[in-house]
């Protein structure tokens, strides 16, 4: 090799390690990304930056300049300073996402510029040498310092919280299964033999009658028992939102307090890149890394995206007919999402638990979540093939009902769907059981609450519609509550509540006095310890998009707010008491005026707690794959 292209090779190498250091420290320190495992991201993401902007400065080298080193390093300097803050520009950190394409183009430009000034200015003065190279040795390496210090003992907020001394404090097996509808357990009454260990724990503890997630789809569900904020608090009401990283976690509040954290999840949705792995010591089954939220990685899957999709299929003249692929495709990338699966990944850190700190067990079940694929022997005799919900059937985007109607299914389908649901539920309710097994196995139920709850349930056509997202009627946003283990009271509790009041009941149970920062939710631990009932509370949910929801629960009244596109509300009222099921409209403009302020007073609530924006993340790869065969891709993109 030349030795231009080798010195061009080198420079490269080096400038990606000082750049790739820069932007990962701050990923790390103030966007909260990459912070599960943040010095082998760094690690990660300076490889691929040195890897790169060297074969950039190796080709500039070799034929751009060959007569002009000097303008190939600072051009390959250029390169990957532009690189960077074009696409932190196309992501929306620096300039809004929404902003018109006439101001992308100047700030891109503006980008471009900045950065071949910079390199040709430093390249003239002392990145030509040695100096300049110490320098990006010396910034790669400060970058791990700095990381290391900010990250190493898994606390990046200052809570003030102190770890227990004294007395132990339980532990904590939160278990939420995903699209799980309170309706559909024994313990709720249903008639069907679906829940009996989650029935048993509600008889031993304390099951909330009304308990409610504030939204109907999961990333933002899920961001609320764990941040104990509203969607519209905590921003995450899109596919691509991210947890801002200011914002304390359940994981995180006991972290602080001395406990050792795992966390396992078979839904894409909730994975440490989009910020939920904040506090745990171990994330299972994650499917992206830090490096799907940089410069260096978007390019790369771009280009990787275009070989495949476009290049690829030109050069071999054949393009991919869908229409008739294998229908088990659909299930290829959820194989891994069976319960069973994920206990074995539980079970390797239950079986390496010490036992010296209080831990905290939070386990994702995905398996009631579409397209339905129980195993074979939880359908009995009658023996039925995975269902997929024809395509017809499920609009994207839709208006909620009554505004649209999805096309119905057979009575023969619906029945179907509902015994496929039915034995996923009994399936995950079983492999529930063989978790509690095994933590009893190792000694570690003794001092241990256990939580079960869903992020939202399921529809099948009770309100004219499908699947779960679209509305916020109870068989989306009424979930299942239960709390069982040592102190805990057994009984029913009437009030409604929500997923917010998970974290502070959790925080006190651990013995923290006091929460530091803006919540939500109210402490349910007395309710617990002695019985008594929580004080009544108005119960929050949303959904956002192009035709946004806003829903309160008070007593047995429920209130729903549409709002269309231009910006009109429809108004909707039901007794929960009376009419379960939602289908007699009480809404009198003249008389409920006073629930009608206090849904807008709960809007204001959680406008008011807004405490930083959400980041954004295009998932891609594997990632996508699992999320397109569960709906998500498309189902809020307006958002």
């Amino acid at each position: 090799m030349p030795t231009r292209t080798l010195k061009g090779l080198l420079v490269g190498v080096f400038f990606g390690i000082a750049i790739g250091a820069v932007e990962g420290t701050i990923l790390i320190a103030f966007m909260g990304i990459g912070q599960n495992s943040p010095l082998l991201s760094l690690l990660e993401l300076q490889l691929h930056y040195s890897l790169s902007l060297g074969l950039v400065g190796a080709m500039l080298s070799a034929i751009a300049f060959r007569r002009r080193f000097e303008k190939a390093a600072s051009t390959t300097l250029a390169i990957g300073f532009a690189l960077v803050l074009i696409m932190w520009l196309r992501e929306g950190f620096l300039i809004g996402p929404d902003s018109s394409m006439v101001v992308f183009g100047i700030a891109c430009g503006i980008t471009v510029a900045v950065g071949i000034f910079l390199g040709k200015r430093i390249c003239q003065s002392k990145f030509g040498g040695r100096a300049g190279v110490g320098a990006c040795l010396l910034v790669g390496l400060l970058s791990h310092g700095v990381t290391a210090a900010y990250t190493g003992s898994g606390k990046t907020l200052d809570l003030g919280i102190s770890a227990w001394s004294e007395t132990r404090p339980p532990n904590f097996l939160v278990v939420l299964i995903d699209t799980l509808r309170a309706d559909r357990l024994g313990a709720y009454g249903y008639e069907r033999n679906t829940s009996p260990v989650m029935d048993q724990l509600s008889l031993e503890g304390a099951r909330f009658e009304a308990a409610y997630s504030h939204a109907p789809w999961t990333r933002p569900s899920v961001a609320s028992l764990m941040t104990s904020l509203y969607p519209q608090s905590h921003d995450i009401i899109g596919n691509e939102d991210s947890l801002p990283s200011g914002l304390p976690t359940l994981a995180q509040i006991l972290k602080f307090r001395g406990y050792s954290t795992a966390a396992f999840s078979a839904n894409p949705q909730v994975m440490p890149v989009y910020g939920f792995g904040r506090g745990f010591d171990v994330f299972g089954n994650s499917q992206a890394s830090m490096l799907r939220r940089t410069s260096i990685g978007r390019v790369e899957h771009l280009t990787m995206y275009g070989i495949k999709k476009i290049l690829l299929p030109s050069l071999s003249g054949k393009k991919r007919d869908t229409a008739n692929e294998d229908s088990d495709d659909v299930h290829k990338s959820l194989r891994n999402s069976q319960a069973g699966g994920l206990n074995k990944l539980a079970f390797e850190w239950v079986d390496s638990y010490s036992g010296n700190e209080p831990f905290m067990l939070y386990m994702q079940y995905l398996d009631p979540h579409s397209p339905y694929s129980p195993p074979v022997d939880y359908l009995n005799s009658d023996g039925q093939e995975p269902v997929v919900l024809p395509l017809n059937f499920i609009q994207k985007n839709a208006p909620p009902w009554p505004f649209m109607d999805s096309e119905k299914a057979t009575p023969d389908v619906l029945r179907g769907l509902n015994r496929l649901y039915d034995a996923e539920i009994a399936y995950v309710d079983h492999e529930l059981g063989k978790l509690i097994d095994r933590l009893e196995a190792k000694g570690m139920m003794e001092n241990t609450i256990v939580v079960v709850t869903s992020d939202h349930g399921e529809e099948f056509y009770d309100h004219n519609q499908w699947l779960h997202g679209q509305s916020l009627f109870d068989e989306l946003v009424r979930v299942p509550l239960i709390f069982s283990g040592p102190g805990i009271q057994p009984g029913v509790i009437k009030n409604p509540v929500g997923l917010v009041d998970v974290l502070p009941t959790l925080a006190t149970l651990a013995g923290i006095d006091k929460l530091n920062f803006p919540i939500h939710g109210q402490d349910l631990s007395s309710t617990l310890l002695s019985g008594e009932s929580p004080k009544a509370k108005i119960v929050y949910s949303e959904r956002n998009g192009a035709w946004s929801i806003n829903a309160i629960r008070r007593g047995a009244e429920k209130l729903i707010r549409i709002t269309d596109p231009s910006g009109k509300f429809y108004w909707k009222k039901y007794n929960i008491e009376k009419d379960p099921l939602e289908k007699t409209d009480l809404f009198s403009a003249a008389n409920d005026a006073e629930l009608q302020t206090l849904l807008i007073e709960a809007v204001e609530s959680a406008d008011d707690l807004l405490q930083g924006r959400a980041g954004h993340v295009e998932a891609e790869g594997q990632s996508r794959e699992a999320l397109e065969a569960l709906g998500y891709m498309g189902e809020d993109e307006e958002n």
